[in-house]
C-alpha cells in the first residue's frame, strides 16, 4: 500500500522505507514511545533517536522525518559530542 507521503527537503523516499513501525507511529501520534529526544535547536528543531531500530529523526515546525546518521551530527554536534 502506497500512503502517498513524501518527505520534504527533496528527498522523495517512501514513508514506509524509513525508520520502523514503532517510530514511525510515534512520529505521527506524538506519544514518543520508542523516539528518545537527543537534542534541540534554538530554531524548534528536535533530534530523535528511535530505541528500537535506532534510525534519526528530526522534528520541525512543520513536519517529521528520518535523517542520516551524517546530517544528524552536522545539525546537532552537542548530541554526539563524548
Amino acid at each position: 500500500m502506497d500512503s502517498g507521503y513524501q518527505f520534504g527537503s527533496g528527498d522523495m523516499s517512501n514513508w514506509f522505507d524509513r525508520g520502523c513501525a514503532a517510530c514511525r507511529e510515534d512520529a505521527l501520534s506524538g506519544k514518543r514511545t520508542v523516539l528518545a529526544r537527543l537534542a534541540e535547536t534554538g530554531d524548534w528543531s528536535h533530534l530523535y533517536r528511535c530505541q528500537s531500530c535506532g534510525s534519526y529523526w528530526e522534528e520541525t515546525q512543520r513536519e517529521m522525518h528520518v535523517i542520516e546518521h551524517d546530517e544528524a551530527k552536522r545539525a546537532y554536534p552537542g548530541a554526539f559530542a563524548s
